[in-house]
């Protein structure tokens, strides 16, 4: 959210960025004080459990580390954590 406002002018697609973390903002304070749908929210909340080795890749990649056991090995975690929460939990829901 924040980076979405810093960077307005030289990022391309920050106002969809923006728009999709205020709603979510919105969305999530809904939930939680409402007391419904927790465990819909929770779900979803760990849909986002693969996005930290996606942001790894993207720097990784853009570090030059490309070819090494690193890179490979965050590469699987993110493989792994997303069929996990994204393709399976997510399903499950």
């Amino acid at each position: 959210f924040c980076l979405s406002l810093y960077y307005w002018s030289t990022w391309p697609g920050w106002e969809a960025n923006l728009i999709h973390h205020v709603m979510v903002l919105i969305v999530w304070w809904q939930l939680t004080q409402g007391g419904y749908a927790q465990g819909p929210a929770t779900i979803s909340m760990l849909c986002e459990s693969s996005t930290p080795f996606v942001a790894m890749r993207w720097y990784l990649d853009k570090a030059g580390m490309k070819t090494g056991k690193v890179y490979l090995a965050n590469g699987m975690l993110m493989m792994i954590s997303f069929f996990i929460f994204r393709v399976c939990l997510y399903t499950y829901m």
